[in-house]
């Protein structure tokens, strides 16, 4: 399964967001394929069927917007808060 997310403001965001997806249960295996113009495309194992958007919304230090979902291809963006828009972030 592949997940594309973004955006992450730097690599430490991005190394959360791994962590999070590893925490979930049935998870087996996250690889980051690519990281750039701070979005990534993301690989993971799964071990059975599961509501995997519900499962990182759960764990997501930001809110997501599903931009799309398929049986192996997920695509979301993180919402930013207003304050982190102003600052331009």
């Amino acid at each position: 399964m592949t997940i594309q997310a973004g955006p992450f403001d730097d690599i430490v965001q991005l190394n959360d967001f791994e962590r999070a997806l590893s925490s979930i249960p049935g998870v087996e295996d996250v690889y980051i394929r690519t990281f750039e113009r701070h979005h990534a495309h993301v690989e993971l194992r799964v071990a059975e069927p599961m509501l995997l958007i519900a499962e990182v919304r759960a764990r997501a230090a930001d809110p997501l917007h599903v931009i799309e979902a398929g049986d192996r291809d997920i695509r979301l963006a993180f919402v930013k808060h207003d304050a982190d828009r102003r600052a331009g972030r």
